[in-house]
């Protein structure tokens, strides 16, 4: 029984990952526990020790303070960990209070222990107990993640840990003579060796000194009473009642398996009774089966029979087509065939059979290639080929990159220096917000009145400010009396309502009729398949009311599918507004006379955005301005009315606005849609149509023409770049939405890039964003950090270091990190609003995903006027290797995904590392590599960032040279970083 109370072994090192060391006094962390340090340093196990008080503090003799800690580092440089910490506590006033709790907190969290050593709660010294009592609340509150282990300095424990320091006795007795100042009062070090050596009592006679300790878990020192030192039988007695309790459940568990197979059995029994009953419906099935085969054998003697009749038909059907072929093959060799040729042709196409008429040409295109000599042929390849190539380029209009020069050079102005306001950050209205005209056209669109006047009620914005105007295009389908049901609901809400009827002459045709009809200084144009989100235009007016003078039209962000088109990430700028959504300055709309009522559908706002710009005004997009917009009832949804509305409109608007070479397209363009392949059954009627209508606008698009400062992009069919990902959909986010940090490194010189991407990462869409911002080099981008965040309302982090390089700073940012996923942004990248809600909501779908990706536009920059606040950009592109679905495979061989576009959990920083300190290049690559093993990325395929890269090419190829140089390195640690861990995870 003896050994129940006193252990009868001893263990030669504790039991522990990183142990923290709490002496209340200068010497009692070799007094209680300078063995077990020793042993810990000998298994090189993290120690860290902190001094708790300091003699005579507060007294001003500083002499014996310095003497004391001397001593102390003296002691822990002879037993082999490091220098303690100070904490500089009034020696004997040491108080169990709150801020010592939380100073212990904090420490244990930075050290990461996973065992505290702290003096007995029954130490006679009113420190020892003080130091004691903060330890285990602050062990308490850390849920089980430390342990306390308890040493004797003053008053002996009774303990459940015995340590052998034979080894190390001769080293603590070193180590304690190192305290002469206290051992000139009293000899502690023979009185410990008295103790240690008492320790050895159930211990065998190999052991000639230990060092007890009483270690517990959280949950156990709950039940001390700190009046009394526990027995082991009270501890005993918990482990046992603990034990007891999961026996207990252990058995419900197996009463709740027993009574779960016994379901089962009576489930197993019901199924052989109703395989019994389908085993008699099958005799019964296969006795009329065999009744069938009988029948079906008669049959097939009739049918052989028929079969021989037919072969016979068929043998004579033969020979008359053999004859038939040969009379039309002598019919197409003869004159009269090949001279009525061509009024066989114009035939098909009067009657609009195109594709036969194709099948013609290119017969007799084919018939004439064949009879060319071979010298020629290649000649005609040859001049085909460039021909195509010239009306591929002619489709691109020479305004799309002046369009997009002119959108960054508005950027670098807006952020030369910290701006006055930025208005996509904007919230908050005034006392008595402006009135708003709200204007919906609807056409047989019953359907969605009544969600879109639900949602419309929903606003935050005041009701007595609203002046809601329906415009219906002569319904059909019950759309009017839908709409007039809902108006005593809007007008019970504050609105005031009107409704209109008029012919249908188109989308742009109505909305003027709503616009002409109201006086206020903004109008809401809207389609009825949407819903608002309560804040939506709030946001847009308090975006309108903070921007210049010269912005009139804020576009809401459509979901499940966001409009792909580009836009200015930092300022909002963008080509062209789409108008299912909008929010427009009345003054401007006046002054360009509203829509172009020559456009039915589809293209109207395009057209009305640019004559905006050609008198000088600017586009906004409102990320923070949401819709739900349900124009697609699948993805890549063809309907026809758009098909055939957009081909006119893309037309009519190069026609209108487009350089002479865009004019020089539409005939090309116009074929294409016309002799290529039909979208749907009966397009190429649809267009054919179209293209006639459009030949009788031409001359009214061609006398609206007016020089202006403003350039109009058209690429292709589209207006603009559009960004891969389209129909990539992003739903309502959940309740839940996890912290995400941004990390940023950035150095002196970078002023224009650090606000930009800062002002992109404070304009994201998800809320929950914390940004952490590491300066590599100096201090001399902490005002701008701190001004931005004013200006934003999103503060960011900053974290000034010394020159350490790239990935030091890289993980001086996860370090401080808090998110539970993290994202590098680079000064000089850029994020579209939406690029952290699309991350997120990926992971949120596949659980089993621990990072998730997006392609991203490489963007060639001019940076060389960066420090005069300006860049030029040329092209916009992803780069085809960003492009692929994760497959480890291919990333052992190349990196695959740009920095900024990867959110991955911050919990492989903890478990597997940050960037590799000594690399300056392809850091990012190894660390993926390294996170990816045994683990599964998720690629989402829609560009939501971009990046830059020289446009010098100088700099391009040195960077090439760099990136050469570092990449047979970076493969060799990569492939042995990937094979160390997959050896520790299995």
């Amino acid at each position: 029984m003896e050994s129940f109370f006193v252990p009868y072994t001893a263990t030669s090192v504790l039991d522990a990952r990183c142990v923290a060391v709490l002496a209340p006094h200068a010497d009692d962390e070799i007094l209680g526990c300078g063995g077990a340090l020793a042993s810990l340093a000998s298994h090189a196990i993290p120690v860290h020790v902190a001094v708790v008080s300091d003699e005579f503090a507060g007294e001003g003799s500083g002499e014996a303070v310095d003497i004391r800690h001397s001593e102390s580092r003296a002691a822990a440089a002879i037993i082999g960990y490091g220098a303690p910490d100070f904490w500089g506590l009034p020696d004997g006033s040491v108080q169990p209070g709150a801020d010592l709790v939380e100073k212990i907190s904090r420490w244990l969290a930075d050290s990461q222990a996973d065992l505290l050593l702290a003096p007995s709660c029954w130490e006679m010294h009113r420190d020892h107990r003080a130091v004691a009592e903060a330890a285990i609340a602050a062990v308490i509150r850390q849920k089980g993640r430390v342990r306390l282990g308890m040493y004797e300095v003053g008053v002996p424990l009774l303990p459940n840990t015995l340590l052998d320091i034979t080894p190390f006795l001769q080293l603590k007795q070193r180590a304690m003579a190192c305290f002469a100042s206290q051992l000139a009062r009293q000899r502690y070090d023979l009185h410990m060796a008295g103790l240690n050596r008492y320790r050895t009592y159930t211990l065998p006679e190999t052991v000639e000194a230990a060092e007890a300790y009483l270690i517990l878990t959280a949950d156990e020192l709950g039940t001390l009473k700190l009046d009394r030192q526990p027995g082991r039988e009270s501890l005993a007695l918990h482990r046992a009642e603990k034990a007891v309790a999961e026996r207990h459940e252990e058995a419900r568990q197996l009463n709740e398996a027993i009574r779960q197979l016994n379901e089962a059995v009576g489930q197993r029994d019901g199924t052989i009774g109703q395989l019994n009953e389908a085993l008699g419906q099958r005799d019964e099935k296969i006795g009329r089966l065999n009744e069938t085969v009988t029948q079906l054998s008669q049959d097939l003697r009739f049918m052989e029979e028929q079969a021989h009749m037919l072969r016979e038909s068929l043998n004579a059907m033969t020979t008359d087509r053999d004859q038939l072929l040969a009379a039309l093959a002598q019919m197409r060799s003869s004159t009269s065939w090949r001279v009525t040729a061509p009024m066989r042709f114009v035939g098909h196409l009067v009657r609009g059979d195109f594709a036969t008429a194709g099948n013609v040409l290119r017969a007799a295109l084919a018939g004439l290639r064949r009879r060319l000599p071979t010298p020629v042929k290649h000649r005609f390849r040859k001049y085909l080929s460039r021909l195509k190539v010239f009306g591929s380029l002619l489709t691109r209009s020479k305004a799309n990159d002046p369009a997009i020069a002119a959108i960054v050079a508005e950027r670098c102005r807006f952020t030369r220096e910290n701006p006055a306001a930025d208005p996509l950050c904007a919230v908050g209205l005034p006392a008595e917000p402006p009135m708003i005209d709200v204007c919906i056209v609807t056409h047989n669109s019953g359907r969605w009145v009544a969600d879109f006047v639900h949602s419309l009620r929903a606003l935050d914005y005041p009701k007595s400010r609203l002046v809601v105007r329906f415009v219906d295009n002569a319904s059909t389908d019950g759309t009017l009396a839908a709409i007039q049901s809902a108006v005593p609901q809007l007008q019970a809400s504050g609105c005031r309502v009107e409704v209109l009827q008029r012919p249908n002459h188109g989308f742009g045709a109505g909305h003027n009729t709503a616009i002409r009809a109201g006086n206020a200084p903004f109008c809401l144009v809207t389609n009825v398949d949407l819903t608002f989100q309560p804040d939506a235009l709030s946001r847009a007016v308090a975006s309108a009311l903070s921007d210049v003078d010269r912005a009139v039209a804020w576009e809401f962000r459509q979901k499940p599918y966001e409009h792909p088109k580009f836009y200015d990430p930092v300022t909002g700028t963008t080509n062209w507004n789409s108008h299912a959504c909008v929010l427009l300055r009345r003054s401007a709309l006046e002054k360009v006379r509203g829509y172009d009522e020559t456009l039915f559908m589809y293209g109207e706002d395009v057209e009305l955005s640019y004559r905006l710009r050609r008198e000088g005004f600017l586009l906004r997009y409102c990320p923070a301005a949401l819709v739900m917009h349900y124009t697609y009832e699948a993805a890549h949804q063809v309907k026809p009315l758009q098909y055939t509305g957009s081909a006119f409109a893309s037309l009519y608007l190069r026609l209108k606005y487009g350089t002479w070479g865009d004019l020089a397209a539409v005939p090309i363009l116009a074929a294409n849609v016309l002799f290529g392949a039909q979208a749907y059954p009966g397009s190429r009627k649809a267009v054919l149509r179209t293209l006639a209508r459009l030949a009788l606008c031409t001359p009214k698009a061609l006398l609206g023409r007016r020089r202006g400062q403003a350039h109009f992009p058209f690429h292709g069919w589209d207006y603009d770049l559009t960004r891969m990902g389209g129909f990539v959909p992003v739903f309502a986010m959940d309740a839940e939405r996890p912290l995400v940090s941004i990390i940023t490194r950035t150095y002196r010189g970078r002023a224009l890039y650090l606000r930009q991407a800062l002002l992109s990462a404070a304009h994201q869409t998800y809320p929950s964003i914390e940004h952490i911002v590491v300066e590599d080099g100096g201090d001399t981008l902490r005002e701008l950090v701190a001004g931005m965040g004013q200006l934003t309302g999103r503060p960011a982090t900053y974290i000034a270091l010394d020159k350490v390089g790239r990935s030091v700073a890289g993980n001086a940012g996860l370090a401080a990190a808090t998110g539970r996923w993290c994202l590098f942004l680079d000064d000089d990248d850029l994020l579209f609003a939406d690029h952290v809600e699309v991350l997120v909501h990926a992971l949120r779908q596949d659980r089993d995903a621990v990072a998730a990706y997006t392609p991203a536009w490489e963007v060639f920059t001019d940076s060389a006027h960066l420090k005069d606040g300006k860049y030029q950009e040329y092209t916009h592109e992803v780069p085809l290797p960003l492009q692929q679905p994760f497959d480890r495979n291919i990333l052992l061989h190349h990196n695959m995904m740009a920095i900024q576009s990867v959110l991955f959990e911050r919990r492989l920083f903890i478990q597997r590392g940050g960037f590799d300190e000594d690399m300056e290049a392809l850091e990012d690559w190894v660390l993926w590599l390294r996170y990816s093993c045994g683990n599964h990325f998720l690629y989402v395929p829609k560009v939501t960032s971009l990046f830059r890269t020289p446009a010098d090419s100088g700099q391009y190829q040195q960077r090439l040279v760099v990136l050469d140089a570092a990449y047979k390195p970076a493969v060799a640690r990569a492939k042995a970083q990937a094979e160390a861990l997959e050896l520790r995870l299995q």
